[in-house]
């Protein structure tokens, strides 16, 4: 390998990262059982800007924000950064990923 070497990383689709932070979120929010709205009161945020992640519809959140709602929906804020596609677990020391909820896994 040359002294330069090339960081290739395989990179999650934006439609993906999307889909990803929304599911970290609405499991967040569903372990809690609150609503939106608790969420949105709680967390300080637009109801569109709410909405819009949980729909899977996220292209450069703001990371106060982003920090808000991993704090009140007591989410690791590395989790969030892994689901929006700026890290990798490995880069962070994160273990494998959590099964989801609604994976065969989690339903035994």
């Amino acid at each position: 390998m040359s002294e330069q070497q090339t960081y290739r990383v395989h990179m999650a689709s934006p439609e993906q990262r999307g889909h990803d932070f929304a599911q970290l979120l609405r499991a967040g929010r569903k372990a809690k059982a609150w609503t939106q709205e608790d969420v949105i009161e709680e967390a300080g945020l637009s109801r569109s800007t709410y909405l819009r992640w949980e729909a899977g519809r996220v292209e450069r959140p703001d990371p106060e924000q982003v920090r808000a709602v991993c704090r009140v929906l007591n989410i690791d804020p590395r989790e969030a950064a892994v689901a929006l596609g700026y890290l990798t677990r490995d880069e962070i020391g994160l273990g494998p990923e959590p099964p989801h909820p609604e994976s065969p896994a989690c339903r035994r």
